[in-house]
């Protein structure tokens, strides 16, 4: 026996036909479009896909009669509605309460969401999962205007135009001039924020930032001017295993 075919992405321009064939053969029942369908296609419908094709919902596809029409309509209604309207709607709903958590969103994290939606909703049992790539990702943000936004704190900032800095730095500049380069030593600290979260987010608009965490480690690093040679870092914690 011949493997049952599996059920597949339904096009706008197969639902177009299906459309024009209730219109066409009127009255009729919605399982003779299911066994014409499958009969013609060899992909099975249910009776809940023909029934929202039927619908207003796709009302906007009775206006394309050729197949250029068709062509150019697909288009234009793929990057404004998406193949998988109920998954669209389901994952921008989880997108917006995260967003008024002011949780950290990321493209690899709506793409983590939208494999867990797809196996959780019924309707997309039998249907082969999408890849999630970076192209369906760029079309499910532009169809709900997501951008990404910086959550902005304060800068800190230096006053190298102070007269003062200025004279010690041309000073230690001076002083440099008689040292061989790999003899000039430059040591300088920085902050390890262990616990820190990203600054980027994906909205819908722009929000102020969460309270950041402060949990740190200070690293303080050592080289030589020419680079030829690079101290062990020092580290200093809280504790004595930090």
């Amino acid at each position: 026996m011949e493997e049952k075919k599996r059920r597949r992405a339904l096009t706008d321009a197969d639902r177009l036909i299906i459309r024009k064939r209730n219109q066409t053969h009127a009255p009729g029942t919605q399982q003779e479009l299911i066994d014409w369908f499958t009969a013609t296609t060899g992909h099975p419908l249910s009776q809940s896909q023909v029934s929202k094709i039927l619908g207003p919902y796709y009302d906007y596809l009775d206006g394309a009669h050729t197949k250029k029409d068709i062509q150019k309509m697909k288009g234009k209604i793929r990057s404004s509605r998406g193949d998988w309207p109920d998954l669209d709607h389901a994952l921008f709903e989880w997108q917006q309460r995260m967003e008024q958590k002011k949780a950290i969103i990321t493209g690899e994290i709506l793409k983590t969401k939208a494999r867990e939606l797809w196996a959780a909703l019924p309707q997309f049992d039998d249907i082969e999962e999408p890849k999630w790539s970076n192209g369906w990702l760029e079309g499910f943000k532009k169809r709900f205007k997501i951008k990404e936004y910086v959550q902005h704190e304060e800068a800190g900032s230096a006053a190298i135009d102070n007269p003062d800095n200025i004279a010690q730095m041309e000073e230690v500049r001076r002083l440099c001039t008689q040292y061989e380069l790999r003899d000039i030593l430059n040591m300088d600290e920085t902050g390890l924020n262990w616990k820190r979260t990203p600054d980027r987010t994906l909205a819908t608009k722009s929000h102020s930032g969460t309270k950041k965490s402060k949990d740190r480690i200070t690293i303080a690093l050592t080289s030589n001017a020419d680079g030829s040679e690079k101290f062990t870092a020092w580290v200093i914690g809280k504790s004595e295993n930090p």
